[in-house]
């Protein structure tokens, strides 16, 4: 749906937010328009199958959020 993506990323850039997150849209039956329900900023439990795998989101997340570079992690 481009049209969520652009309206995620909107949203997003209008906050200066940069992080994990997830956004929550319903699609209304009455008119068919897509409507913001929440923002997330939090990982979520299937970010230990990554983690499992050798790849740490979290760990990740935070060293950009404080300008470490993640790339050597």
């Amino acid at each position: 749906h481009p049209e969520l993506e652009l309206a995620t990323t909107r949203l997003l850039d209008s906050i200066r937010y940069r992080g994990f997150s997830a956004l929550e849209f319903a699609r209304s039956r009455a008119d068919g328009r897509h409507y913001f329900l929440e923002l997330n900023t939090r990982t979520y439990y299937h970010n230990q199958l990554f983690s499992d795998a050798g790849v740490d989101l979290t760990q990740i997340g935070f060293l950009d959020a404080v300008g470490l570079d993640f790339r050597s992690v």
